[in-house]
């Protein structure tokens, strides 16, 4: 249940999370137009737009609890590593037969996952 609670995050990284949601919060919720502020608080790209522009859409005027909030974020994560998985596996092979990865390559695709900071 402790893991579930904190949608499958580290305890410092679910800290992180909750920091960043009470920072947006307002009324409960980040409001769906405060997202993006908030994707690019976390240093991560921001979600796209809600289609407001549709009759009877309401996506832009609701907000985002914390639960779907940290859900959102693991899904973002894992995005973010199958992204990484492929552009790994793009790579043509090893040229120097060393097994070791670029660590440029390495560190921008961990620092997107959350893994690791320059």
């Amino acid at each position: 249940d402790v893991v579930l609670d904190r949608a499958g995050f580290t305890l410092r990284e679910a800290q992180r999370l909750r920091e960043t949601f009470q920072r947006f919060a307002q009324d409960g919720g980040i409001p769906a137009k405060a997202m993006p502020r908030c994707m690019e608080w976390l240093g991560l790209p921001p979600p796209p737009p809600p289609d407001s522009s549709r009759p009877g859409s309401e996506e832009a005027d609701r907000s985002v609890s914390e639960a779907e909030f940290l859900g959102r974020m693991r899904q973002r994560q894992e995005q973010h590593i199958r992204e990484f998985v492929a552009e790994f596996q793009r790579r043509p092979p090893d040229p120097d037969s060393s097994s070791v990865m670029d660590r440029l390559l390495l560190v921008s695709g961990l620092c997107g996952c959350g893994g690791a900071t320059p």
